[in-house]
């Protein structure tokens, strides 16, 4: 049962509940300085609100932008710890919910609408020349959500594979046959699943314009480092698939910013490079090999952000396999979370946590 609340030798209110003669105090939701305090004591809070600076200061998004999903995060994190206790990642949860088009609960700020947080960011490119472009997935992803059933049937010589809905486990012998098909294979069209997409339905499609040929030569190790996709592991074969110009114009192609980046842990706003820090339509990704061997300039591919591409836009798309990963990043000393959180606080012009931390609190 619920007494009225109380308060605290600080200050702050609680209230008390009763368990068959027991009593529990149960503490007030933290208030925005404390979860402050919260985020800026990790290294992947501290990336967050270093891209969050950033996009502000590149012009990407308005300061009273940015102030408005600090709110809704803020207040959404007090809503999912209530009753039980919060935590780092609970709050980088909560973000990557927020930012979302994901439906939140019905008590949560009711009859309150939620501003679309995800391309956002100014310069949008429409403006801009746009070329052929390239995104990368994982066969999982390729088999699951991409490919027509037909076509991959034929790609694969009809072996024995599970079907697309019950996809679970790459290592099943039929699926690295497949994988191995495909790696010999090279390069194929292929249709779109009538319900597909490229690019997570409901999210984004993050894409490249690589120079023609560059990446022909590469590994899938060096492909995964030029792009940051810091997530994937030994064994993950990628795939890339190749976006035409007039689909892309259609998507709303954006450069991206800290909204869109959610909390990804290799995202960074401000390019190293003079030249690439000119480029307003584009954002360029950490190269995750130039960071771990502790380069000055980690610039790597540039990057851009669209809405998902549905297969009603295309007929078919040219795909080609590039190989799988061997190597992981982000777990050695010289490139792991802290590293990063310290590289972007010494890229950026007077910033350190005390100053971020009152960048912030302007923000709250």
């Amino acid at each position: 049962m619920w007494h009225p609340s109380s308060t605290l030798d600080d200050g702050r209110s609680h209230q008390k509940r009763e368990y068959d003669g027991m009593e529990e105090i149960l503490m007030p939701p933290p208030n925005n300085q404390q979860i402050l305090d919260l985020l800026l004591s990790d290294p992947k809070g501290v990336v967050i609100a270093c891209n969050l600076q950033q996009s502000i200061k590149q012009g990407l998004v308005t300061k009273n932008f940015a102030s408005t999903l600090v709110d809704w995060w803020f207040d959404y994190y007090r809503y999912t710890i209530s009753g039980t206790t919060g935590g780092i990642n609970k709050l980088l949860d909560a973000l990557d919910v927020v930012i979302s088009p994901t439906n939140l609960p019905a008590n949560f700020r009711p009859g309150t609408h939620r501003p679309d947080f995800l391309l956002q960011g100014r310069y949008p490119t429409r403006k801009h020349k746009i070329n052929d472009a390239q995104h990368v997935m994982t066969f999982t992803t390729f088999r699951r959500h991409v490919a027509h059933e037909d076509d991959y049937k034929k790609l694969t010589n009809g072996c024995d594979i599970p079907s697309a809905n019950s996809f679970t486990n790459p290592s099943d012998r039929g699926i690295a046959r497949a994988m191995d098909l495909l790696q010999k294979m090279g390069r194929w069209d292929c249709r779109i699943t009538a319900d597909g997409t490229i690019g997570r339905s409901g999210r984004i499609l993050w894409f490249t314009s690589a120079p023609s040929g560059s990446t022909t030569t590469r590994t899938a190790d060096e492909i995964r480092d030029m792009l940051g996709m810091i997530d994937r592991k030994p064994g993950n074969l990628l795939i890339e698939v190749t976006l035409p110009a007039t689909c892309l114009a259609k998507q709303n192609p954006r450069r991206p910013t800290a909204m869109d980046a959610g909390s990804h842990q290799r995202f960074r706003v401000r390019a190293d490079g003079k030249t690439k820090q000119g480029r307003k339509a584009w954002g360029h990704a950490v190269d995750l090999g130039k960071f771990a061997r502790g380069e000055p300039n980690i610039d790597g591919a540039c990057e851009r952000v669209c809405q998902p591409i549905p297969a009603t836009a295309v007929n078919q798309l040219s795909f080609r396999c590039l190989g799988k990963v061997t190597t992981t990043r982000g777990n050695d000393a010289n490139d792991n979370d802290d590293e990063f959180a310290k590289r972007l606080l010494s890229t950026c012009p007077k910033t350190d946590v005390k100053a971020l931390k009152t960048f912030m609190m302007d923000l709250v």
